[in-house]
C-alpha cells in the first residue's frame, strides 16, 4: 500500500469517527438519544480507542517494519504519553476551573452579569 494511500484511508476513517462521535452526542443533547448516557460514552470511547489505532497504524505506520520492533513500542508509548498528558491536564483543568467557580448570586446579587453593574 503506497504512503499516500495509507494517509488517504487514514484520512478520511480519521473524519468519519469523528463526524460519528458529534452526531451521536448532538442526537443525544437534542433529546433523540440513540443510547443511555452510561452506553453514549461506552461507544465515544470505543470509538476514540478506534481512532487512535487508526492513527498509529495510518500515520505513525505502527507495525509496517518488521525490522525495528524498538521504534514500535517507542512510538507507541510516546502515543500513550501523549494521550494521558492531554486526558489528564483537561481533567485536572476542569477540576480546577469547577473549584474554583464562585457564584455570581455572591457578586452579583441580581445575578446577572451586564456593564452597568460592573465595576470597571
Amino acid at each position: 500500500m503506497s504512503t499516500l494511500q495509507n494517509y488517504s484511508i487514514g484520512f478520511l476513517l480519521s473524519i468519519a469517527f469523528t463526524l460519528a462521535a458529534f452526531w451521536l452526542v448532538w442526537q443525544h443533547v437534542q433529546g433523540a438519544a440513540l443510547f443511555s448516557a452510561e452506553k453514549l460514552v461506552v461507544l465515544l470511547v470505543g470509538l476514540a480507542v478506534a481512532q487512535l489505532y487508526v492513527q498509529l497504524i495510518c500515520f505513525l505506520h505502527l507495525g509496517a517494519e518488521k525490522q525495528r520492533p524498538r521504534w514500535s513500542l517507542i512510538i507507541f508509548a510516546f502515543a500513550a504519553v501523549v494521550v494521558v498528558v492531554l486526558v489528564g491536564g483537561t481533567i485536572w483543568i476542569m477540576y480546577h476551573l469547577d473549584r474554583g467557580h464562585t457564584d455570581l448570586s455572591e457578586i452579583y446579587p441580581s445575578g446577572t452579569v451586564s456593564p452597568q453593574t460592573q465595576d470597571d
